[in-house]
């Protein structure tokens, strides 16, 4: 029986379907949406997809109810033109070209549960759920800063390459708020079982910078805690500016100012209103002088005008003094015990000193307060609103939904209506329709589920599956695959609730793939690895074992004399797993119920490798050399099913005649 009758069967057998099945434990398996054109897996990693396709075949033998999504992403621009470019209009070409490959590679595919990432009913999600965060305030439509690629016409985050070399233009966009659950984020990342290195990566992303919060005392004996992000320059305040907006400053107003700082807050004549109170400066013991002012929106705000040219000129308007604490040659003056170092030395020196006082406490905080969610690309999910010129207003589709293109390249509505308005310009960008994908995949399926993703039912569905038991991440897009998920979990938490399960139990983040000469896979190198080549010249399983092989954490190095040995290990293993049998012994048992303890034990442990390695070994010195009984056969194909399923069926019919799959044979522990 050949591959794909192998895979009909399945099909047939229902394997891969999500059962409406209560008694039955879930289990959600993901990894990341393909992103394709039709020469190839781009990036050369398809292990993402064996992996997942390992441990869902593995839980499903273990009796769970798994959900894994395999998603096509033809979102892309590239994906379009490819399309575009062979058939004149947008078709399925390049969706059903890997669907076709992952399917002749062993993935199981959940029909019912099949993502096209540009079909009409995950389109319709994508934009609803932006709808969704648009209404809730998290989404804003603003002017903000973005980098702009001229050559590409193209405008990026920072969270895409923070060190790209492109100018900074202003532009009206689609941003993500972020700003009031940054630590949220950063302690998710903390607690991820990944790498140090992954950590560190993601959490500079956010931009943090370490404050000092100075605890400052004040003439009116009440003590007011200011934030420094360099105290080196402690000396140098002048002033202190107080927003009404942000402070109930009555209680730090001396009587004898408090009519004219009424007079201040009533008419705003004059452009600040002295409060009669004053700090005590904790390195020079100098008093500074606090103002009432709408000049800066935080509660407090230092002035220190020999720095700051903004202060500068605020406090020579306002006859201010202006204190210098940096002279020609870089060392510190009017800085008390500082005066004489250099500049740099001297903000150690400061931090130290005030924190073993107990006069101040060292914060973090982030700088990255909005990521931006707009592309120039024209293709894509289209933003689901129109804008009504005339009014500066923008109007949701969300009763209209999907808004897509036309197989002419075409904006779209469906159903087809007429709406005031013009449509916004651009697309959705990754960093939003991948990031959102663990969640849509949940309520996505095909009946066009498209209810909300922040609502009641939606919370029963995350509850019902969060955590994913396995999430399987590319290094190179852990921005787009680890990042932006923990941003949208942490959205729904603070939406739905903090009971809602975390975001994953296991992440594993898979390294680049590269070729004998440490190239990368792509297209530019020539290197890009034909996978339907592959399958027609070697086995499937041979090629599964071959791309788990590896240690997961280290670089894959592709090399073709390897999957050659791997195949050939593959047909001796089959030769010999089809010989007659010895039916009068019982001395292997032991070893063949060692094996699958042992295989239990590592994939439990996500260890795919270190299971690949038992599989070789224990084959060579007990399935090759030796002559196993029918129940030590069946005992191993069952263990080998997760990885090797064409083989492991072609033995179960050849020896056991088997009616179903030997999925159903379950793991039997």
């Amino acid at each position: 029986m050949g591959r794909g009758a192998w895979y009909q069967k399945w099909l047939d057998n229902r394997s891969f379907i999500v059962e409406n099945d209560r008694l039955k434990d879930k289990s959600y398996v993901f990894s990341s949406f393909t992103r394709c054109d039709n020469y190839g897996f781009l990036d050369g990693n398809v292990r993402p997809y064996i992996l997942a396709d390992i441990y869902s075949r593995y839980l499903r033998m273990r009796d769970k109810n798994v959900l894994m999504p395999v998603g096509f992403n033809t979102l892309s621009a590239k994906s379009f033109i490819e399309s575009k470019r062979y058939n004149n209009l947008l078709d399925d070409k390049v969706s059903d070209l890997y669907k076709d490959t992952l399917s002749e590679l062993g993935v199981g595919i959940n029909e019912f549960k099949l993502i096209n990432t540009r079909h009409d009913e995950y389109v319709s999600n994508l934009q609803l759920s932006f709808i969704d965060l648009y209404e809730r305030g998290y989404i804003e439509y603003k002017n903000t800063i973005v980098y702009y690629d001229e050559n590409n016409n193209k405008i990026y985050d920072s969270l895409n390459n923070p060190d790209m070399d492109l100018p900074r233009i202003e532009e009206k966009c689609f941003v993500l708020k972020i700003d009031n659950f940054s630590k949220q984020i950063i302690s998710d990342i903390n607690e991820l079982d990944i790498d140090n290195k992954y950590k560190e990566k993601l959490i500079n992303l956010l931009e943090p910078k370490d404050i000092l919060s100075i605890n400052f005392e004040s003439t009116i004996g009440k003590n007011i805690e200011i934030e420094m992000e360099n105290p080196e320059y402690l000396g140098g305040i002048s002033y202190v500016l107080m927003n009404p907006e942000f402070v109930n400053v009555f209680d730090y107003i001396a009587p004898d100012e408090l009519d004219g700082v009424n007079d201040y807050l009533e008419n705003g004549k004059e452009p600040f209103a002295y409060s009669g109170t004053n700090l005590i400066n904790p390195l020079t013991y100098e008093e500074i002088p606090i103002f009432i002012s709408t000049a800066h929106n935080c509660g407090f705000y230092i002035g220190i005008p020999s720095i700051n040219n903004d202060d500068k000129v605020f406090a020579m308007n306002a006859g201010f003094s202006i204190i210098d604490v940096i002279d020609s040659n870089g060392q510190m003056i009017n800085s008390s015990f500082l005066n004489g170092m250099h500049i740099k030395n001297a903000k150690a020196i400061i931090i130290d000193t005030l924190l073993k006082s107990n006069q101040a406490a060292l914060k973090q905080v982030f700088n990255k307060k909005e990521i931006n969610l707009s592309s120039y690309d024209t293709f894509g999910a289209l933003y689901p609103f129109l804008y009504d010129k005339a009014g500066y207003k923008l109007n949701s589709l969300k009763k209209f939904l999907p808004y897509n293109f036309s197989s002419q390249f075409r904006p779209i509505l469906n159903p087809n209506v007429d709406l005031l308005g013009e449509p916004l310009d651009g697309s959705i960008n990754n960093l939003f329709s991948i990031g959102i994908a663990p969640f849509i995949s949940i309520l996505y399926d095909e009946f066009n589920a498209d209810y909300e993703m922040i609502s009641d039912q939606a919370k029963q569905d995350y509850k019902s599956w969060l955590p994913i038991d396995l999430m399987i991440v590319n290094e190179n897009e852990i921005i787009y695959e680890l990042l932006m998920p923990i941003i949208f979990h942490n959205i729904l938490k603070k939406e739905l609730g903090y009971d809602l399960p975390k975001l994953a139990k296991k992440i594993l983040i898979l390294p680049s793939v590269y070729d004998n000469f440490m190239n990368t896979i792509n297209r530019c190198n020539n290197n890009i690895i034909d996978f339907n080549s592959l399958l027609k010249e070697y086995y499937a399983d041979s090629i599964r074992l071959y791309f788990i092989s590896s240690n997961i954490e280290d670089k894959f190095i592709y090399n073709k004399y390897e999957l050659d040995d791997y195949d050939k290990f593959v047909k001796y293993l089959k030769q010999a797993l089809a010989r007659p049998t010895d039916n009068n012994t019982s001395r292997l048992d032991y070893y063949f119920s060692d094996f699958k303890a042992k295989a239990t034990k590592l994939l439990d442990e996500c260890r795919f490798s270190d299971y690949v390695t038992l599989i070789k070994n224990f084959s060579m010195q007990y399935v090759i050399k030796e002559i196993p009984s029918d129940l030590n056969i069946l005992t191993f194909i069952r263990t080998i099913f997760p990885i090797m399923p064409y083989l492991a069926e072609e033995i179960y019919e050849l020896k056991f005649k088997g009616r179903y799959s030997i999925i159903n044979e379950g793991w039997n522990d």
